[in-house]
């Protein structure tokens, strides 16, 4: 049985790793096997939130996590923009959870999945600078000299400006 390691996330913001096999995470949140092959990253599925009974299923860009009504469990590694956010949703989240009986207060499930899309919002916000660092230059140079490889790198850049914004 293979263990994946996971950071376990309670309802106090408390956050710890833990490895858990596959079959102990679909009875823990009563998930069929095929709503967990959504968190592998060795599938590459769109972007999905699925709804269940039980748990909320989240793959969005590189966050992926299963959230339920007491905890929140998503991969170990995370790109650096969603780091950022996680961090600052975290200490956010932390302090929603103290002030629960706010007007404003929301479940456990909401909060998290707040951070979860702040997070996958921040990883693509980090995208488009790097692609406009990258574009301008490529775009001058096509200008002052027509080539087939400068043809062929705008393209490719052209390619990657549609998938992100088709996201």
């Amino acid at each position: 049985m293979k263990l994946t390691t996971r950071i376990r996330v309670d309802t106090l913001g408390d956050s710890q790793v833990i490895e858990v096999d596959k079959f102990t995470m679909m009875r823990r949140c009563d998930l069929p096997a095929r709503d967990l092959r959504l968190l592998d990253p060795l599938f590459v599925y769109p972007s999905t939130i699925l709804g269940r009974e039980k748990a909320i299923v989240v793959n969005l860009e590189q966050i992926r996590c299963i959230i339920t009504a007491d905890e929140g469990a998503g991969d170990v590694w995370q790109p650096e923009g969603a780091q950022l956010s996680l961090r600052r949703g975290g200490n956010r989240f932390i302090e929603n959870m103290q002030d629960n009986n706010s007007p404003d207060y929301l479940p456990f499930e909401f909060k998290a999945l707040e951070v979860a899309l702040e997070a996958a919002c921040t990883f693509l916000d980090t995208q488009m600078p790097e692609l406009e660092i990258e574009g301008y230059p490529l775009l001058d140079e096509l200008t002052s000299k027509i080539s087939t490889l400068n043809l062929e790198r705008v393209r490719r850049l052209k390619s990657r400006l549609v998938a992100l914004t088709r996201r």
